[in-house]
């Protein structure tokens, strides 16, 4: 399949952070909101807008993609009991005002699937 060519050549922001840039201030910081503010520090130093945190991440998945070895960040904040116990309280409140999940026969549903096959195939039988 050919590829297709764009009209208009999409337009990509410059953030002015070259890949030596971003390999320090990714190796010197403790999470992915301190390489953020050293990015967009340098970045405004040039008068450009910050590279948007997402961008950031996937920069740094790409380069991992590629074999660079860049560390890992500690996962974020876990919440404490009582951001749990509102979060679960929240959780139930939706599923409650949710319709109910119909329970299905899974023995109805393979013998279904069954037939559709066999008729598929140009060989029927009756689910009579």
């Amino acid at each position: 399949m050919a590829k297709r060519k764009l009209e208009k050549p999409v337009e990509r922001s410059e953030y002015g952070v070259d890949r030596r840039t971003f390999i320090i201030a990714w190796e010197s910081s403790d999470t992915t909101d301190e390489v953020y503010e050293k990015l967009a520090a340098a970045s405004r130093a040039l008068s450009l807008e910050p590279m948007p945190l997402p961008i950031i991440l996937a920069r740094a998945a790409g380069y991992r993609r590629s074999g660079l070895d860049l560390k890992k960040f500690k996962p974020g904040r876990r919440p404490d009991a009582e951001d749990l116990k509102s979060a679960q309280e929240l959780l139930a409140d939706i599923r409650a005002k949710q319709a109910p999940t119909p329970k299905v026969d899974k023995a109805l549903v393979d013998a279904v699937v069954e037939e559709l096959i066999r008729r598929l195939r140009g060989t029927t039988m009756s689910l009579n």
